[in-house]
Parts: C-alpha cells; sequence; structure tokens
C-alpha cells in the first residue's frame, strides 16, 4: 500500500527491465485458471512463463510499448506494475517456434493452442490498432488502482489520434475493468480444455 512517504511514477521501460517485467507478469498470472492449465505443476509455472513472456516483452520494446510504474521511496524504486502493447499489424519474433520450444519444454502444446485461439478470436477488420497482451500488477499492490492508471496513461495517446485497440481479458473480474474503459466483447470466449474463467476478446474504439 502507498504511504505518504512513497509515490508512483510511469515510465516507458527500456530493455533493462525486460527480467524485472517478465517476473513480475508471470508472477501475477501464474494464479490464473489458463495459466494452471498451460502449466499444471505450480512449482515450474513462474519459470515456464517467465521465459514465455520474457520474448514477448523484448519482442514488444521493438514493436510496440511497454509501460511500467515504479513505486518510489527515498531512493528506492520497485517495479509493481507493467502493460505490454503491440503495434498491430507488426513483425513476427524471429525463430519463434525455436524459442517457444526452449522455454515452453514439454507444455508447448498447450501454449499452442492458447496461440491457435488467440489468432482466431483477433479482429481482423480494425485495421491499425494497438493490442494490449500484458496487464500485470505485483500482488502486494493490487486493488490500488496501478492497472487504471497503465491503461489511462496509453488511452489518452491512442485517442488523440483516434486508435482502436484490443486485448483478451484473462477473467470476468478484468473484464469488467474493461468495460468500464471503454472495451467491448467483440467474440466469443476462447475455446480451451479447462475448468474456470475463460479469456473475453474485447475491443475498444478509437477515441474512446
Amino acid at each position: 500500500m502507498t504511504t505518504p512517504d512513497t509515490q508512483h511514477q510511469v515510465r516507458v521501460a527500456t530493455g533493462h527491465d525486460t527480467p524485472a517485467v517478465a517476473r513480475l507478469i508471470a508472477a501475477s498470472f501464474a494464479p490464473l485458471d489458463v495459466s494452471r492449465w498451460l502449466v499444471p505443476p505450480a512449482e515450474a509455472r513462474v519459470a515456464v512463463l517467465t521465459g514465455y513472456f520474457t520474448v514477448h516483452v523484448e519482442h514488444a520494446l521493438r514493436h510496440g510499448q511497454v509501460d511500467v510504474i515504479e513505486m518510489v521511496d527515498g531512493a528506492s524504486r520497485m517495479l509493481v506494475a507493467a502493460s505490454v502493447w503491440f503495434a498491430v499489424p507488426h513483425p513476427d519474433v524471429a525463430g519463434y517456434e525455436a524459442r517457444m520450444a526452449t522455454v515452453c519444454g514439454a507444455w508447448r502444446p498447450r501454449f499452442r493452442r492458447l496461440e491457435d485461439e488467440m489468432d482466431r478470436a483477433h479482429p481482423r477488420h480494425g485495421g491499425p490498432h494497438a493490442y494490449l497482451a500484458f496487464l500485470a500488477t505485483d500482488k502486494r499492490w493490487q486493488n490500488q488502482g496501478l492497472g487504471s492508471t497503465l491503461l489511462d496513461e496509453r488511452h489518452r495517446t491512442l485517442d488523440q489520434y483516434r486508435l482502436p485497440s484490443y486485448l483478451e481479458a484473462s477473467n470476468g473480474r478484468s473484464r469488467e475493468l474493461y468495460l468500464r474503459k471503454g472495451y467491448a466483447d467483440c467474440a466469443p470466449v476462447f475455446d480451451l480444455p479447462y475448468d474456470g474463467d475463460p479469456l473475453f476478446p474485447m475491443w475498444r474504439s478509437g477515441g474512446g
């Protein structure tokens, strides 16, 4: 929780932030139903997810934008929230299949199934747009409005250029947040073989 001596700062991430951003997203996403299906062993999940997100964060730094929030307390800084955006269209990750085989290991077929669903749901009609791949907050700092802060920061720029945006909400609770931010359901929920919260494809028109 923020104290009178701390403040948060939003900034654009650099390559030096990649490991911290990937670990943050992995730890935040590990409890999700989809993540438990992707990597069933709890003891391996964060490590596998960190490798997976590292590849995507690196690519977003070249073909999109990664925004982070740091909590600053005197000389101490801690990265506590991050959003990972891609510009669409963007080039494929070089050597993607080989990198995925390395970082996902035995769980690669499940990640591929997820990616097939992501490709199926992603709108083809919208033209150039921004894709919010990941939005994550450190569990110790959740429910403090940090995710909303990152969304609002990016939406101001998107609205200035009337660019729409797309995302997949990871559960019903995050879907409610995105509904409040101007997103609407735009495709059926993901068809994945697990019980629990599905993923919800959502679209926001440019200009809010």
